[in-house]
């Protein structure tokens, strides 16, 4: 008889976390007087200089078949976007009566939509390019000195991020299996040091907050070609040795994260609302300390809440109404 292949719940466990600093970064940004040198300021910071790119990766790994991903581009991908611009509209207007519908400038967090249907339909052709890796790093670096790359369909941040994506696709388990196998010793070491690097980032300013997004060009933040592009190094440098971090120190055993990161698109989708909601009134507190710890129990609550089988049903079944043919069941925000 076949052996049935058991389920590695390492990048389960990664998206687990990944998807709590995204809605944990969401949430301190809106929760009060956010300083960028300040402690909230640090935390954001260090949740940006990964998740995304994280996530990208880890949508890059999952995409090995190009004709299934072509396929579902659309019902996956664009297809939501337009549903969820059209929704989070609605949501805004009624919370703060203050909002503008453009479709071509994606609201908060809908960029990952068009991102992704980008990389997934047009997947089938990159990799038929001879060095795509390769060109992709380049163009990581000179999207930033071309203007019209901006938040205007996302374009900026899909030529920036295109070669996390690729890097995940090119990956093989053969290499993760090599990366699980450095010494942890030397990653915990390694990751201690970032932390304190990205301190220093964060406190003297040394890379602008918003720069980290990746969605804008250079002169957007005052820095010439350059030095925009150094900045990008350090930037893309960090990402990297988070997710070598990651991919180490995660365990690859079924854990109570493990369902958390097999359910990522719900939270990510519908914690947005109550971004929206803690802009409109805040948190009545002026500590830093006190907003960032009241920050973590509110992202703790709300994840462990939207990942919850009967909160994933409902998701599916919102989209099984249009009654699409072929449309599968999501289950995370990358796959």
């Amino acid at each position: 008889m076949e052996k049935q292949k058991t389920r590695s719940y390492l990048f389960d466990n990664i998206k687990a976390f990944l998807i709590f600093g995204v809605v944990y970064v969401h949430f301190i940004r809106v929760s009060g007087e956010f300083a960028p040198d300040g402690l909230d300021g640090y935390f954001y910071t260090l949740f940006f200089s990964f998740i995304m790119q994280g996530f990208i990766f880890v949508s890059g790994y999952f995409s090995k078949n190009v004709e299934k991903c072509r396929k579902g581009a659309f019902l996956n991908y664009l297809f939501p976007y337009f549903i969820w611009m059209v929704g989070m509209y609605f949501i805004r207007f009624l919370i703060s009566q203050d909002a503008t519908l453009r479709l071509y400038h994606p609201s908060h967090g809908m960029w990952f939509f068009l991102v992704m249907f980008f990389y997934r339909f047009f997947l089938k052709d990159f990799i038929k390019v001879p060095h795509i890796l390769e060109i992709s790093m380049g163009v990581y670096f000179v999207a930033g000195c071309i203007p019209f790359l901006n938040e205007t369909l996302s374009l900026g941040r899909a030529f920036s991020f295109l070669f996390f994506f690729l890097l995940g696709y090119y990956c093989r388990e053969s290499e993760v299996n090599k990366i699980k196998k450095i010494n942890p010793v030397y990653t915990i070491c390694g990751a201690g040091a970032l932390l304190v690097v990205l301190y220093i980032i964060s406190k003297f300013q040394m890379i602008p907050v918003e720069m980290w997004h990746l969605k804008d060009g250079y002169k957007d933040y005052q820095v010439g070609n350059i030095e925009g592009m150094f900045l990008r190094l350090c930037i893309g440098i960090i990402s990297l040795l988070w997710i070598l971090i990651l991919i180490n120190l995660t365990p690859d055993r079924k854990l109570s994260t493990s369902e958390i990161g097999q359910h990522t698109l719900p939270i990510f989708v519908l914690h947005i609302p109550l971004r929206y909601l803690i802009q409109e009134v805040g948190i009545p507190l002026e500590n830093d300390f006190l907003i960032c710890m009241s920050c973590a129990i509110i992202t703790s609550v709300t994840v462990y809440f939207l990942s919850r089988p009967c909160v994933h049903r409902i998701y599916n079944s919102f989209f099984k109404m249009f009654h699409f043919s072929g449309l599968k069941s999501y289950k995370s925000i990358e796959e």
